[in-house]
């Protein structure tokens, strides 16, 4: 889950990038189309020109910002206005090139051009499909034309070894980012891990207290039975103790298979969210009793249901009570609270506590990747960024309520 939900932010901003290269690019190639048109004419009235291919690049360039504008595009169609950008680009100069008789400023034109074009490409894939079509028509087509074979070596030579310095640039950078997922993949994992391991000190409590009352519970039934006695009120008694103890247990357990297992491909189902809450609540109950805080639940008495994935939702809140936590286990009286709400068809889940809150200055970054106020060592700055994705993976919101407090941070889910 967590590599899924780092992958989800690593490719918004991917999706970021595209958009922004795809505005530039089909503004550039507008401009451009009828700057470089003016300045062939006045270095050589000589030259000939496509003026059509001119006019339908602009049109394309037109159609591409329009994509670029438009937030419901889809990647595979922005990936289809670069190509299409391209493609239109390397048809156009090849065939001035040929028009011109491969006249010296054509070709320099040509692979300057098309390299340029081919940095534009939103994936590796992209550089690779621009470069071997840009290379492969002068090499079919160019023992056609004027040029010598020493001419045609020399403009050939010129093209390969630009398109490979480019392309070891571009290789360097689409590595480079395969890194840092990879780096991001180990730190999220070490954030789970200490996130557990803060869990693990209150978790044996929970489940030694309920051990102790099955056990006392076994003795009492066993010392009734050797006795003879027949109170079966006693008896009963201790089989609800011993039956409250047991799924209690079973509650502890299962909020930690949550925890460890949540998978971004959990199938989505209606859930009551009162029963998500309990389940993260039962987690850090003992933690925070040891630490005295004070935590407290306002829950409707009716279900409020949510079409959500249910483990990855108990993990968004794990996240967001231990953050609460940190902020207010050195304060007088700690206390941290969790209201469920329902507003126009919305669920709220509001996590607030009595801590310092967020500062202002900070407001804008405590949900960005690796972003954290703790000391070194002591945080990774990943609980809220993987919050953040598991809230919009599940159709929801997560952000920081000042209306209700600065330390108040709120799930908003559409309700089932």
């Amino acid at each position: 889950m967590y590599h899924k939900v780092m992958q989800g932010l690593f490719e918004k901003i991917h999706h970021d990038q595209s958009v922004l290269k795809l505005k530039i690019l089909s503004l550039c190639a507008f401009i451009s189309t009828f700057t470089f048109f003016y300045f062939m004419v006045n270095i050589d009235p000589s030259h000939k020109d496509w003026f059509l291919g001119r006019v339908i690049i602009a049109i394309f360039s037109i159609i591409a910002f329009i994509a670029s504008l438009i937030p419901s595009t889809s990647f595979t169609r922005r990936r289809y206005c670069v190509n299409m950008l391209i493609w239109s680009y390397v048809v156009m100069y090849f065939y001035l090139l040929t028009l011109n008789e491969w006249s010296v400023f054509h070709r320099w034109s040509y692979f300057v051009v098309i390299a340029i074009m081919a940095t534009i490409g939103l994936t590796w894939r992209d550089y690779i499909y621009t470069a071997i079509i840009a290379l492969l028509l002068p090499v079919a087509f160019g023992p056609f034309g004027p040029l010598t074979a020493l001419a045609l070596v020399h403009f050939h030579a010129a093209n390969i070894v630009t398109f490979i310095v480019i392309g070891i640039t571009l290789k360097s950078n689409f590595e480079y980012r395969d890194q840092v997922i990879k780096l991001t993949d180990n730190l999220v994992q070490n954030s789970k891990m200490t996130a557990l391991g803060q869990m693990s000190s209150g978790v044996s409590h929970e489940i030694n207290n309920p051990l102790a009352i099955i056990t006392n519970s076994a003795d009492q039934i066993e010392d009734s039975l050797e006795d003879g006695q027949k109170n079966k009120v006693m008896v009963q008694s201790s089989l609800d103790k011993i039956n409250k103890a047991v799924n209690r247990i079973a509650r502890i357990v299962q909020g930690l298979h949550s925890f460890s297992q949540g998978d971004s491909s959990e199938a989505f189902s209606r859930v009551d969210t009162r029963e998500i809450i309990t389940n993260a609540c039962e987690l850090y109950f003992e933690k925070f009793r040891t630490s005295g805080i004070d935590l407290q639940t306002t829950l409707p008495d009716q279900p409020v249901m949510a079409f959500c994935q249910k483990n990855q939702l108990t993990q968004l809140l794990s996240n967001l009570l231990l953050n609460a936590f940190d902020a207010c286990v050195k304060v007088p009286k700690p206390q941290i609270k969790i209201i469920l709400t329902t507003e126009n068809g919305d669920l709220k889940i509001s996590v607030l506590d009595n801590g310092p809150g967020v500062s202002k200055a900070i407001e804008n970054q405590i949900m960005q990747p690796f972003f954290t106020t703790k000391d070194i060592g002591q945080g990774t700055g990943l609980g809220l960024s993987i919050a953040l994705g598991i809230a919009r993976s599940n159709n929801g919101e997560l952000y920081l309520d000042r209306k209700v407090s600065p330390s108040c941070f709120t799930l908003k889910l559409p309700l089932a």
